[in-house]
Parts: C-alpha cells; sequence; structure tokens
C-alpha cells in the first residue's frame, strides 16, 4: 500500500470520496495511488509535463494494480484533462505564479462543482491574490513541514466574490489569521515572512531605494506578531 508524507497528505482532507482527482505534476503518482487505494476518491487521473516523471506514474500504478483506475498521460498543466472530468483538482510542487497561470488557461476547470487543492512551493501570495480576484473561495489552508521546510494547501473553489486582498491576506493567508494563530506552524510562517521583508527592507534603505512598500506589509504583521506572542 502506498504511503505518503506529511506534505502530500495535507491533500487528503480536502478530497470528496466518490470524486475523480486530477494531480497535475504527478511526478510517481503517491497521491493518485494513496487516494483510489484508501476511497478519498473514486478514480483519478496522474499527469506530469516531463516523460520520466509520466513513466514512473504508470510503473507504480500498474505495480499496485490500479490500471483500471488511474489514468496516467503526459501533459502541459490542465492541457487535454478536461475529458476525464475530474472533480478535484491537485496540483502540487509548482510556483505559485505557474500555478496560476495554469487555472487561468484552463476554463473548463473553474465550473461551479470543480475542487482546486494547491501547495504553491514560492509565491503563495501571488496565488492568493489570484485566487481572490477571480470568483474563488477560500475552503481551507493547512500549514505543514517536513525536512525543514514549511508548506502551505490551499483548498478553493469557484463562487466567491472577487475581493483585493491585504499585504498580510495575501502573504499569511486570510483563513490562516482566522483559524491558525495558535499554531506553531502559524508562528514559523510569521517569523519568516517579518524576517524577508526585514531584509528587504534594510537591503533597499541600504540601496537608496523607496521602502514604502516594506513598511506597509511590517506595520500589517505588527499586530498579528502581537496576537501570536500573546497566545504563547
Amino acid at each position: 500500500m502506498q504511503k505518503l508524507d506529511s506534505r502530500l497528505r495535507t491533500a487528503l482532507k480536502y478530497l470528496r470520496k466518490g470524486k475523480r482527482l486530477a494531480d497535475i505534476g504527478t511526478d510517481h503518482a503517491y497521491l493518485p495511488i494513496y487516494a483510489v487505494e484508501n476511497g478519498y476518491s473514486d478514480s483519478a487521473v496522474a499527469s506530469d509535463i516531463n516523460e520520466g516523471p509520466t513513466e514512473r506514474a504508470r510503473i507504480n500504478v500498474s505495480a499496485c494494480g490500479l490500471s483500471d483506475k488511474i489514468t496516467v498521460l503526459r501533459t502541459d498543466g490542465l492541457n487535454g484533462i478536461e475529458k476525464y472530468a475530474p472533480d478535484d483538482i491537485a496540483i502540487f510542487g509548482m510556483g505559485g505564479e505557474l500555478i496560476a497561470s495554469i487555472i487561468d488557461a484552463s476554463p473548463w476547470a473553474k465550473a461551479k462543482g470543480k475542487r482546486f487543492i494547491l501547495q504553491p512551493m514560492t509565491c503563495a501570495d501571488v496565488l492568493r491574490r489570484y485566487i481572490a480576484e477571480n470568483g474563488f473561495k477560500t475552503i481551507g489552508e493547512t500549514l505543514s513541514a517536513d525536512g525543514g521546510k514549511l508548506y502551505v494547501t490551499i483548498c478553493c473553489e469557484i463562487g466567491g466574490k472577487s475581493r483585493k486582498l491585504s499585504h498580510s491576506e495575501a502573504i499569511l493567508g486570510k483563513y490562516n489569521i482566522e483559524n491558525s494563530i495558535g499554531s506553531p506552524l502559524f508562528d514559523e510562517l510569521l517569523s519568516r515572512a517579518e524576517n524577508a521583508y526585514t531584509v528587504r527592507l534594510e537591503g533597499k534603505k541600504s540601496a537608496g531605494k523607496d521602502i514604502s512598500l516594506e513598511k506597509e506589509v511590517l506595520a500589517e504583521l505588527e499586530p498579528i506578531r502581537k496576537e501570536v506572542d500573546k497566545q504563547k
């Protein structure tokens, strides 16, 4: 039976039983194999842009006896995935900008009833802004740590109102600010944001550049830091 690391396991709570999963950038097909084997998903399509990962996925799916339930194909983003009619779409292991561009290039995936489960490796703020400004509602966010790295998994569906996010909401996640403020992982997420923007501010200040953005961000993060420290 397939095992999942803590990073991939964050997707499971957002999968809907009886639905079809599409795992984009699947690599070894670990997530769809586990999801189908354990009843989180009824069936799945696993795709990757590169032949190596696609072939590994085919081998793993076949070894688990799931070739009748999991289709493996090589494709770029969501191209051609629509004919498999997935309900839940997972995109892990890519930058937030790339994830946003993949979703934006596939109007069919924005239909009511489609659910995205996303794990940006970088630029989570860019992805959150895209989600908020394009009519998606956030169902939840889950923070996880693995190998010394911090990950965020974002679940969203179409059906919300287009809105602008504040700096802190984009960087930390509105859902996390409202629901995870007492979590050690949220504390870590906040600390990393504070450090990153402090370094940026000092660097731009030394170079004589405008630091108004960095000051705005740090000012927004300050009351959140006070609340986090209060709950320690």
